[in-house]
C-alpha cells in the first residue's frame, strides 16, 4: 500500500494492490462451514484508489468509481461494501474512533470485480490501514491483520509487502521470498461468485490428487535464490546472464502453479479455455485463473514479453469477429523486493 497524507489531515490517499493466487488447494470443509485451505498468493501493480475525506456528519460513506472517474454501477456502496464493514469491524473494537468524526470514502477502482484478484479485500484492508493511521495511537500489523480476518479471508495478505502464504480459510498469513514475475492478466467481462464457485466443488463427487504446497514453496524459494545469486554477480557478469535467470526464475514458478477451484470454474463457464488459448499462443509459461475467476494470468520470463503478449490479446480481442470482445488485458509485475 502506498499513502498520501494531506497537511491539514483531512484527506487521506491510499493505492492498494490486487493480487494472483500462484497456488491454491482446499484440505476440506470445516465445521465452521468455511473450506480449509492452503495458497500462496503475490500482489500486483494493479492498484484502487482510495480516498477518506473527513466530514462533520458520524459514520462512513462509500462512493465508488471507475478508471474514467463515472459512477462505478458494479461496485455496491451500501453496509455490503467490504470498506463499509471494515469500518463496522474497526469502530466495534475502537468505538472513540467513530466519535471524532465520519469519513467519505472515495473509490476509483481499477481492480476488475468478480475477477478473483482480491480487489475487494484489498480495499477493506487499506481502509483498516487508514483507520489505523488516523487514530492517536496506530494498531501493530498483527492486530490489523487481525481485524482484516473478520472481514474477508484474503484481507490479511495485503498487509505483507510481497509474496505470502494463507493457510486456514486464508487468514493465517506468513510472508515467504519470490522474485518479482512479469504476468499478463486477461479479465473476461462474465464474472463468477466465488460463493458459486466453491459450491460446483463441494458438490462434486471426487477430485484429482491434492497438489504438495510444501513442493510450490520450494520451487519459490529456488526461484529467489536465482534471484539473490544474479544481484550479487557484478554488474557486468549479471548483464550477461541476465535473460537465462529470467527464464529460469519465470519457469520454476509458472511449472509448479495450482489452483484447485480451476476445475469447477471451468465446469460453470466454457470460455476459460479459449483464453488460456490465446495466451499460450503468446509464449506464456504458465497460465492459471486467480482465485474463483474469472481472471487469468499467464507468465512471461521479462517485461518485453508480457508486453508484448499483451497488446498480442488485445489485437486479438478487439478484432471485431472476436468472442472475447469486451475482455481486459492488463501487463502487470509481482510485488516483490528481489527484482532483475
Amino acid at each position: 500500500m502506498k499513502f498520501e497524507f494531506d497537511p491539514s489531515g483531512s484527506r487521506v490517499a491510499v493505492w492498494t494492490p490486487a493480487k494472483v493466487n500462484l497456488f491454491f488447494e482446499i484440505l476440506g470443509k470445516r465445521a465452521d462451514g468455511y473450506h480449509e485451505i492452503e495458497t500462496v498468493v503475490a500482489p500486483i501493480d494493479l492498484y484502487d484508489r482510495l480516498e477518506f475525506i473527513r466530514t462533520d456528519v458520524p459514520g462512513l460513506t462509500v462512493e465508488a468509481f471507475d478508471g474514467e472517474g463515472r459512477p462505478d454501477p458494479d461496485v455496491p456502496c451500501d453496509e455490503s461494501n467490504l470498506i463499509a464493514k471494515a469500518y463496522r469491524v474497526f469502530i466495534d473494537e475502537y468505538p472513540d474512533f467513530a466519535e471524532k468524526s465520519g469519513y467519505t470514502c472515495k473509490v476509483v477502482k481499477k481492480i476488475p470485480t468478480k475477477a478473483g484478484l482480491g480487489g475487494g479485500s484489498s480495499d477493506a484492508a487499506a481502509a483498516l490501514a487508514v483507520f489505523s493511521r488516523l487514530r492517536a495511537v496506530p494498531l501493530s500489523k498483527e492486530r490489523l491483520q487481525e481485524l482484516a480476518g473478520r472481514v474477508g479471508s484474503d484481507g490479511p495478505l495485503f498487509f505483507e509487502d510481497g509474496a505470502s502464504v494463507g493457510r486456514g480459510r486464508g487468514e493465517l498469513v506468513e510472508p515467504i521470498e519470490c522474485p518479482s514475475l512479469w504476468l499478463t492478466v486477461v479479465k473476461p467481462v462474465d464474472g463468477l461468485s466465488t460463493a458459486a464457485v466453491y459450491g460446483r466443488y463441494a458438490s462434486a463427487s471426487s477430485h484429482g490428487p491434492q497438489k504438495s504446497l510444501d513442493e510450490f514453496c520450494a520451487g519459490v524459494r529456488r526461484a529467489a535464490e536465482l534471484a539473490r545469486s544474479a544481484l550479487a554477480l557484478s554488474e557486468e557478469e549479471r548483464s550477461a546472464r541476465l535473460d537465462s535467470v529470467r527464464l529460469e526464475i519465470a519457469q520454476t514458478v509458472a511449472r509448479k502453479i495450482a489452483n484447485r477451484l480451476e476445475e469447477p470454474a471451468d465446469a460453470m463457464w466454457s470460455g476459460f479455455e479459449r483464453r488460456r488459448e490465446l495466451l499460450r499462443s503468446t509464449g506464456a509459461l504458465g497460465v492459471q485463473i486467480s482465485g474463483s475467476g474469472s481472471a487469468l494470468f499467464a507468465i512471461y520470463p521479462d517485461e518485453r514479453s508480457a508486453k508484448r503478449a499483451a497488446e498480442e490479446a488485445r489485437r486479438a480481442i478487439e478484432d471485431p469477429a472476436s468472442d472475447l470482445r469486451g475482455d481486459r488485458v492488463y501487463a502487470v509485475r509481482t510485488l516483490s523486493s528481489l527484482v532483475l
